[in-house]
C-alpha cells in the first residue's frame, strides 16, 4: 500500500512556537532592544525607550541595571554604559564578588597566612603556613624557604613556620680546636671547685669561732676553796685607791 505524504498535514502546537521564540530571542538576544539608542533601554519591551540615569542605573545589552551601592569605597562611579566598581580598606575584605559590602579581616600571626573560600559569597580565616614555607611578621604570606644548595651553601639551621633556614659552612672541628675546648673546660672546673672549696673552708671556720666565744661566755667562776665566795680585794692585799679629799 502506497501513502501519499504531500497529503499529510503538521499542525504546529504551541510548544513548537514557544521553542521557535526562545530559538530566535538566543540567536539575536539584542533584536528586542534594536529600536532603542545605545544609551536608552526599551522599559516595557514595546518600544517604550528610557535613558538610564547613574549613578542610580546604567544600560548593558539592552538592559538597565541598578548600579552598586558600595559600602566603604568606591573604586570607579557608575557610567551610563557600566557599573561602578567597589573596594574595601586596609584592614577589610570583600563580602562578596563585587565588592559593594566588606568585613574585618582576622588578625593572622607569624607562621600564618590569611585564606579566603568562597566564590561569590567570601569567607577568610588564618590558616598555618604549609610545609617548607614561613611567615615572620604578622599578617603576613608564606614563602617559601631559601634552598642552601642553590647558593652553593649548606643548611645549618632547619627553619621552622615563623623562620626561614639558615645557610652556612658546616667546617669539621680540628684535633686542636677540639683540645683547647678540653683545656677550657678543665680550667672551668677546677676553678669552681676550688672556690667551691674556699666557700666552705670560710664557713666552717666562722662555726668553729662561734663555738669557742660560746664557750667562754659560759664558764662558771672558781673559788679559793671549795665551798667558799671568792676573796674580796682586800683579802688578795689589793691596795684600794681611796679619794683625794685634800682640798
Amino acid at each position: 500500500m502506497n501513502m501519499d505524504c504531500s497529503r499529510v498535514a503538521v499542525k504546529p502546537t504551541p510548544c513548537f512556537w514557544m521553542i521557535c521564540i526562545v530559538f530566535v530571542y538566543l540567536l539575536f538576544p539584542e533584536g528586542h532592544a534594536g529600536r532603542c539608542s545605545k544609551d536608552q533601554y526599551d522599559a516595557d519591551n514595546k518600544g517604550d525607550c528610557q535613558p538610564c540615569q547613574p549613578p542610580a542605573a546604567f544600560l548593558e545589552q539592552g538592559y538597565c541595571h541598578k548600579c552598586l551601592i558600595c559600602e566603604h569605597a568606591v573604586k570607579k562611579n557608575c557610567t551610563p554604559s557600566s557599573d561602578a566598581e567597589c573596594s574595601c580598606p586596609p584592614g577589610f575584605g570583600c563580602q562578596r564578588q563585587h565588592c559593594e559590602k566588606c568585613e574585618k579581616l582576622p588578625l593572622c600571626k607569624k607562621g600564618e597566612e590569611l585564606k579566603v573560600k568562597g566564590n561569590f559569597n567570601y569567607k577568610y580565616s588564618c590558616q598555618p603556613c604549609p610545609n617548607k614555607t614561613y611567615s615572620n611578621i604578622v599578617n603576613g604570606t608564606c614563602k617559601p624557604f631559601t634552598e642552601c644548595h642553590s647558593i652553593g651553601m649548606e643548611e645549618v639551621f632547619a627553619g621552622n613556620r615563623t623562620h626561614n633556614v639558615k645557610c652556612g659552612v658546616n667546617q669539621p672541628v680540628t684535633d686542636d680546636q677540639w683540645l683547647n675546648t678540653v683545656q677550657a673546660l678543665h680550667l672551668i672546673g677546677s676553678a669552681v671547685i676550688g672556690l667551691s672549696c674556699l666557700v666552705l673552708l670560710g664557713i666552717c671556720c666562722l662555726k668553729i669561732k662561734s663555738k669557742r666565744s660560746q664557750s667562754a661566755n659560759q664558764r662558771p667562776v672558781v673559788a679559793s676553796e671549795p665551798g667558799l665566795l671568792p676573796f674580796s680585794v682586800e683579802e688578795r692585799g689589793a691596795t684600794k685607791t681611796l679619794p683625794d679629799t685634800h682640798l
